[in-house]
């Protein structure tokens, strides 16, 4: 009997960690962001008055034309992860002291610059700028508010059934 209620209590636990992470990336999803900027960059941003564009954004209003997108995206692939700012806020974006270390790598790019290609080899998902290579795999799929939707409700079922097993197992542990 005692290995059955830590085998519920395990159960519990790992579809509410799984929860978590489900109700994070609807969250995303929703919103229509790819991606969240780290609080401290946020804060930092609008205390000096700095406008960003995130990339996957700008793409979503660029064209109507997919094909034109995705020839964009080939040519600068870091633009669905990017930030776009004007040259005047790039100049005060460099001139930040951030207090933290951000936990990961937000590329930038002028807006006067965004045609500009980008010199990168390419394979399948790593791309290569001189000697730093990158593994990116940008679904473009992310730019149609009807997939988010969708994803957003597969989301939905998911959590929804680990909620019924949680609800199943805790009536088991009584």
């Amino acid at each position: 009997m005692h290995s059955d209620a830590e085998k519920y209590s395990k159960l519990i636990h790992d579809r509410d960690l799984e929860n978590s992470v489900l109700n994070q990336q609807r969250k995303l999803y929703e919103s229509g962001k790819v991606f969240e900027l780290p609080e401290e960059l946020k804060r930092a941003l609008e205390e000096n008055n700095i406008f960003i564009e995130y990339g996957y954004e700008w793409l979503r209003s660029f064209s109507d034309n997919k094909k034109e997108k995705q020839k964009l995206v080939k040519s600068n692939p870091f633009l669905p992860y990017s930030l776009i700012v004007s040259s005047e806020d790039l100049a005060r974006i460099q001139n930040i002291a951030f207090e933290e270390t951000l936990p990961n790598v937000i590329p930038i790019i002028e807006k006067e610059k965004l045609e500009d290609t980008l010199t990168v080899k390419q394979g399948k998902n790593i791309h290569s700028a001189g000697s730093m290579d990158f593994i990116i795999n940008f679904d473009d799929r992310i730019l149609n508010k009807n997939y988010l939707k969708d994803i957003t409700d597969v989301l939905a079922i998911k959590i929804e059934k680990n909620n019924e097993t949680i609800d199943k197992a805790q009536e088991a542990l009584k």
